[in-house]
């Protein structure tokens, strides 16, 4: 779809290339979502979505040394599952799965736990017996007006507190910072 064709519409999905160039800064913007702003004027502009923005940071911290991880925090139930092939005596539907036997399955490291986690690692200076480590890092990605939950404040003072790298994060720029504390190349 082309910013061009006149075609957009609220909540179209938008993928494109954008780079502003000035004198002293780049800017560049992969994808994101359209909306209108602000309501009742023919404005456009290209909102960043948290998915978009995780990916984005995925990428740079990459760049930037650390080893990123997609945290996917969920529950389900796991046990023997069976395709209903025909309507039953307790209403199921053609199409519908029985679990037996079933058993709840959490993923992820637990509730709370931020969006993306890893490390970054450091080489200590010949004074540090230059041995290299790495810090456990925790990433929780919003988007501009995304609040972290309780859970997720308390996982990142606990990241913290054991001396790891952890913090909302809204942007990649946000992310290679809170992995490069000290500036450490």
């Amino acid at each position: 779809m082309s910013l061009m064709d006149g075609n957009l519409t609220e909540g179209t999905e938008l993928s494109l290339s954008l780079k502003v160039m000035t004198d002293r800064i780049g800017i560049e913007l992969s994808s994101g979502a359209v909306t209108r702003a602000p309501p009742d004027t023919a404005d456009w502009r290209v909102t960043m979505t948290e998915k978009n923005i995780q990916s984005e940071i995925m990428l740079a911290t990459s760049r930037a040394g650390a080893t990123v991880f997609r945290n996917n925090v969920a529950n389900a139930v796991a046990g023997q599952m069976h395709r209903v092939e025909k309507d039953g005596p307790v209403m199921l539907r053609t199409g519908d799965w029985v679990v037996r036997n079933g058993r709840r399955t959490q993923f992820g490291l637990c509730v709370g736990s931020s969006d993306l986690i890893g490390w970054r690692s450091l080489v200590i200076t010949p004074e540090m017996v230059g041995r290299r480590i790495a810090r456990f890092l925790a990433l929780e990605v919003k988007t501009a007006t995304g609040k972290a939950t309780d859970d997720q404040k308390r996982f990142i003072a606990a990241v913290r507190a054991a001396g790891g790298l952890a913090g909302v994060v809204r942007s990649a720029d946000e992310a290679v910072g809170l992995c490069n504390p000290l500036g450490i190349e």
